[in-house]
């Protein structure tokens, strides 16, 4: 039985129509590129997490809503560019190995290395032995990614 199939036995069965699980809740576009949460203060019979399209969420973003993108959005590929200073993002990078021992990314379920650059003091993760593919620059080491 298809996903469509089972939808349409849901809705004859219930009488209540399916929602669309993954488009916009604000303005019903087909696809959402991240969600949002509000809390029962400010807004006690609408709380919860809600989904949004790209025009959806920066018009919630203005309005002081934090919106978290889905790591296959481009608004969330942009938004990690932007979160470095610009003298990082231009850097020939020279890594040193920063980490004592290896540690496990439960993300990609590799083992890492922490590097740091000379010569802009940022972080990367080397996830083989070059120093070439350094992945997921940040200017501070998150402790909570592999603990």
């Amino acid at each position: 039985m298809s996903k469509q199939q089972f939808l349409a036995v849901i809705d004859a069965l219930s009488g209540i129509p399916t929602v669309n699980k993954r488009g916009c809740e604000l303005c019903e576009d087909e696809k959402s590129v991240g969600k949002y949460y509000v809390t029962e203060e400010e807004n006690p019979d609408a709380c919860g997490w809600w989904r949004v399209c790209s025009n959806c969420a920066s018009m919630v973003a203005n309005v002081g809503a934090d919106v978290q993108y889905y790591k296959y959005s481009k608004e969330y590929k942009d938004a990690g560019k932007s979160d470095l200073p610009d003298n990082v993002q231009l850097c020939d990078h020279e890594w040193d190995k920063h980490s004592l021992v290896s540690e496990h990314c439960r993300k990609r379920d590799r083992v890492f290395d922490w590097m740091k650059c000379t010569k802009c003091g940022c972080y990367g993760k080397r996830l083989g032995l070059d120093h070439y593919n350094i992945v997921d620059l940040t200017m501070e080491i998150d402790l909570s990614c592999s603990r």
